[in-house]
């Protein structure tokens, strides 16, 4: 069972002091932020920021790409990669993309 006020001892073990701010009446505790993890894509979004370059609308893609199936372009290839923020929509009338790669 853990002791009382062992806590602190441990987190020193693993921040500087410079984490802790005292005063009259608390203490602050800043710690650093974690990295921000990369998301995990799958190879059909590999695929498609692979093909874009600039803007391009769906058929362009879909030509690059190879694929006749409007909604596995849009379920497997394009949903992923806007939910992922690897690429957004310019003109969301004709489905316009512009690529940022992270």
């Amino acid at each position: 069972m853990e002791h009382l006020g062992s806590g602190v001892p441990r987190i020193l073990e693993s921040y500087d002091r410079d984490c802790f701010k005292f005063s009259d009446n608390f203490l602050r505790m800043t710690f650093p932020a974690a990295e921000q993890v990369t998301p995990e894509v799958t190879p059909q979004v590999e695929q498609l920021i692979s093909v874009i370059a600039g803007e391009k609308n769906r058929q362009e893609i879909q030509d690059k790409l190879n694929l006749n199936d409007r909604m596995n372009f849009m379920n497997n290839y394009l949903k992923p990669a806007i939910e992922h923020g690897l690429i957004e929509m310019t003109i969301r009338l004709f489905l316009f993309l512009s690529c940022l790669i992270i």
